[in-house]
Formats: structure tokens, C-alpha cells, sequence
């Protein structure tokens, strides 16, 4: 898996985070069969993994940073993947 980060806009609502949130799910989430644990409202901070047993990969990453970046987050920060049970 790998961690990321990002900031939102300080004056997002509720109503657009929900939809912030949604859309990330929708597009690039479940689509790649991800899963992400994670918390925040205006900064968000969390880890991204595979939903079944297997690894990420560097395009998972990559389309992660790259969704992120298009949709409006900013100082969009994801780590090296690494492996989730195992991390020292």
C-alpha cells in the first residue's frame, strides 16, 4: 500500500466535500479495487491498499496523485509503496 495526503480549499462545505469524496471513490477508489482508510476535513491524511489480497502498484500511486491533482486538491503528497503488515 502506500499513504497520501492532501489539502482542500478552507472554505469547502460539507455539501462539497461529500461530493469531493464521492467522486474520488467513484473514479479512481472502487474502480481499481482499492481501499482507503482515512481521516480529515480540509486536510486529509490516510492509507491507500488493495481491497482483496495482493499489492498496490506504482500505477495505483500514480493514478491516485494524478485524480488528486486534477480535482482540485492541493499539496497532494503519496509515499513509496510499501508493505502494510510488514512496515517497519
Amino acid at each position: 500500500g502506500f499513504d497520501v495526503a492532501w489539502q482542500l480549499t478552507d472554505d469547502i462545505d460539507s455539501d462539497g466535500l461529500d461530493a469531493f469524496l464521492n467522486k474520488f471513490f467513484a473514479e479512481v477508489i472502487e474502480p481499481n479495487q482499492l481501499g482507503f482508510g482515512g481521516e480529515g476535513d480540509t486536510i486529509w491524511h490516510g492509507l491507500i491498499c488493495t481491497q482483496h489480497i495482493g499489492k498496490c502498484t506504482e500505477e495505483h500511486r500514480q493514478a491516485v496523485e494524478a485524480w488528486l491533482k486534477a480535482n482540485g486538491a492541493t499539496a497532494v503528497s503519496v509515499s513509496e509503496l510499501y508493505d502494510v503488515w510488514w512496515a517497519e
